[in-house]
């Protein structure tokens, strides 16, 4: 990867993990699943303008323990509704993130219904931007740092229809997704290498139709979206 013809990126990471998962019996409507897992992550970047290392991070480790529970039930034959949590404890720091979720389907018809969810997500990896003076961008991927306590958070909200009745399938969703604790580096030929944090909101609707007609199958997709980044 290149930003200008005289900048120079590599970069690496990996994955490493071993997780359990154990699905209670149904009761009652009642569908318990639940997990936990050891999750390590690897990664190193190499940035250099020419010949002069501008930055860079060699074989940096971070480790963390993932577990969730969630659980599906009906109410009656029209509403099911999920509800989880997920837990992450990243053993570089001993913090703890919580991110509660909850969805739903909705049918109000026979060929409609309604989906809509809510959820808080953290994101441990990362794709950070790195952009120099005259506004070249390039990217490389990476971790959460391992002294931090801002670990990049969205929260996600979202609504949808969606109609099917023989071979036709309409759907509409829209979302709001607001995003905080996200990560870019500037650098100049100064060889200057800045981190920035900042926020950002993006909202949206997606269209989507499908058809079947004997053995062919017609898509037609839409999206339009706006994004607001504060940096």
């Amino acid at each position: 990867d290149t930003i200008q013809s005289s900048y120079y990126l590599e970069n690496s990471i990996s994955e490493s993990s071993v997780k359990i998962e154990h699905q209670f019996s149904n009761r009652k409507r009642f569908n318990l699943l639940i997990g936990t897992g050891y999750i390590q992550n690897n990664y190193n970047y190499l940035l250099k303008n020419q010949e002069i290392l501008v930055s860079n991070k060699t074989e940096t480790k971070h480790t963390r323990i993932s577990s969730f529970a969630k659980n599906t039930f009906q109410l009656k034959d029209r509403l099911t509704i999920s509800t989880g949590v997920k837990m992450d404890l990243l053993m570089n720091n001993s913090s703890v993130y919580l991110q509660p979720r909850i969805n739903f389907k909705l049918k109000l018809f026979t060929s409609f219904h309604m989906n809509g969810g809510w959820g808080i997500y953290n994101q441990f990896i990362e794709k950070a931007l790195v952009k120099d003076e005259f506004g070249s961008k390039t990217y490389f991927w990476q971790t959460v740092q391992a002294n931090s306590n801002d670990v990049p958070k969205s929260i996600h909200q979202q609504l949808s229809f969606v109609y099917t009745k023989s071979n036709l399938e309409i759907f509409v969703e829209g979302y709001i997704k607001q995003s905080s604790n996200l990560t870019s580096y500037y650098t100049d030929n100064s060889n200057n290498f800045e981190e920035l944090n900042g926020n950002s909101n993006a909202l949206g609707i997606d269209f989507f139709i499908k058809k079947k007609f004997k053995k062919h199958q017609y898509l037609i997709a839409y999206s339009l979206g706006k994004i607001d980044e504060e940096m």
